[in-house]
């Protein structure tokens, strides 16, 4: 993965169940955070994955691309 990879724990491979071992194996804090972030999402605890990303949110990589 790179700096333009997008949702890093969906571009990633694990076992059903395994979903939050592999976001504590990433080592990259950025991608640390947008995959715990993915987690929470699909977890269905939307305040958790909203404070998770939301110091990313006026990120300078992500204003570019707008």
């Amino acid at each position: 993965m790179d700096e333009n990879t997008v949702l890093p724990l969906i571009n990633s491979a694990f076992e059903p169940g395994h979903a939050k071992e592999k976001v504590e194996n990433f080592k990259d804090r950025g991608f640390h955070d947008v995959a715990l972030a993915e987690l929470y999402y699909f977890l269905g605890e939307a305040q958790k994955c909203s404070d998770t990303v939301e110091i990313y949110l006026m990120s300078p990589t992500l204003i570019s691309c707008m």
